[in-house]
């Protein structure tokens, strides 16, 4: 089936308010339409396209200084008190928490630094020389704002 350009606008327009599967049902095309037509539609003006760099400059920045708050929460949840359910919905507690809770945490701290490298350009093979003094100040710089946050 064949959509007009008013068809289309309309679905892009539906897209932007309510997702994917609202605009192609209710246009009656797939969300691979949608997503065609979406390309279609990127401009390219040059200043449109400065724009979205520069704004995606400073979502990636946001995304790195994330990550390493999520990575320094983790490893702060590895000493704070831990609770639990059993199987009968009983709550148990203990001070930190066992050690399977703290390798997992350990774990996803790990991804997230690992990600936090990707985004910053470095290398996260094991095999890498590179320094990874940027990191380390980054990693100050966010436990030292952590703990400023805590004492407030």
């Amino acid at each position: 089936m064949a959509f007009t350009d008013v068809e289309r606008q309309m679905a892009l327009d539906i897209y932007r308010d309510r997702g994917a599967t609202a605009a192609a049902k209710e246009i009656g095309c797939s969300r691979q339409t949608i997503y065609d037509w979406l390309a279609d539609d990127v401009s390219t003006d040059e200043s449109d396209l400065k724009r979205r760099a520069e704004r995606a400059d400073v979502m990636r920045g946001i995304l790195r200084d994330r990550l390493l708050r999520v990575a320094v929460r983790l490893v702060d949840r590895c000493s704070e008190p831990f609770v639990w359910y059993d199987k009968h919905g009983n709550a148990h507690a203990a001070d930190e928490p066992p050690g399977a809770e703290v390798q997992r945490l350990m774990t996803a701290a790990a991804i997230a630094v690992d990600k936090y490298r990707l985004e910053m350009g470095e290398h996260t093979d094991r095999q890498s020389n590179l320094s990874v003094a940027p990191i380390d100040l980054e990693l100050e710089r966010i436990v030292a704002e952590h703990a400023r946050q805590q004492s407030i």
